[in-house]
Formats: structure tokens, C-alpha cells, sequence
């Protein structure tokens, strides 16, 4: 839910960039630069927080039995190794793609 959450904001927030540009005949660059600037930021903002969290709750006093704290630590952890997996799969590939876009041109 909270990832989808973020999403949503995030795609409403490129569709009024895209309104702006459209109707002002802003540069499109531009548009883009600024919007990718700003997924960079969150993905960076949501992987500290995520650990900052994790950090400051994994030692907390448990039940053990549907404990919400270790529910939520356990759903940052698996944003966290998404968002991990995402960033080394884009690593990956723009270590193989750039070398052969090189050689090709």
C-alpha cells in the first residue's frame, strides 16, 4: 500500500508537469530532468527512512504474536531489497548497455 501510494503521487505528479508543458510550451528537458530529479530524491528519501526505521525499531519489546512493529520492519525490509534489486539490475545493464553503445557508433 505505501509503495503504491507513492506511485500514484509520483504519476500524478508527471501528468500536471506534462499538463504545464503542454499548455506553457515549457521545455520538455527541462520537465523531464526535473521529474527524474525528483523520483531519484524519493527513492533515495524512502530507502533512508526505510533503514533509518529499521535501525531505531530492531530492538523493541515484542509479543511476538502479530506484533505491528515487526510487521512494519518486515515491510521495509522487503522495499528495501526490492529497491536494492531495481538499483542493481539498472547497474548491470548500463555497465553492459554503455560499453556496446560505444563500440556501435
Amino acid at each position: 500500500m505505501f509503495l503504491l501510494y507513492e506511485y500514484t503521487s509520483f504519476y500524478r505528479l508527471k501528468e500536471i508537469c506534462f499538463i504545464m508543458a503542454w499548455n506553457m510550451n515549457y521545455n520538455n528537458k527541462l520537465i523531464d530532468r526535473i521529474i527524474s530529479l525528483l523520483v531519484c530524491l524519493s527513492i533515495l528519501l524512502v530507502m533512508f527512512f526505510s533503514l533509518f526505521y529499521i535501525s531505531t525499531n530492531i530492538k523493541h519489546d515484542c509479543d511476538h504474536d502479530n506484533c505491528p512493529i515487526c510487521e512494519e520492519i518486515e515491510l521495509l525490509q522487503n522495499v528495501v531489497k526490492q529497491v536494492a534489486a531495481g538499483l542493481g539490475t539498472c547497474l548491470i545493464l548500463s555497465c553492459i548497455l554503455i560499453p556496446v553503445i560505444f563500440v556501435l557508433t
